[in-house]
């Protein structure tokens, strides 16, 4: 790791332990790329209007299939 990020191995060695490494897929997602659309519409950097689906962009299914209790999406 150390290597791949160019940093101080003593460094990587300390901090490890405190990272906490985990696949979930949950609301705040979402709501992070919703309110980055908001901002690129009203900022008229990007040409729709109306606010994307990103619900039917993610796979649920594949989460749900390898660990359901780290999908946590209201649809």
């Amino acid at each position: 790791m150390a290597r791949a990020f160019a940093m101080d191995e003593v460094a990587v060695q300390r901090l490890w332990p405190c990272l906490n490494l985990r696949v979930r897929l949950d609301q705040t997602l979402l709501l992070a790329l919703e309110d980055q659309a908001r901002w690129a519409m009203e900022g008229h950097l990007v040409e729709f209007t109306a606010m994307p689906n990103y619900l039917q962009f993610l796979r649920l299914d594949a989460m749900l299939s390898v660990k359901p209790s780290a999908a946590s999406i209201i649809r």
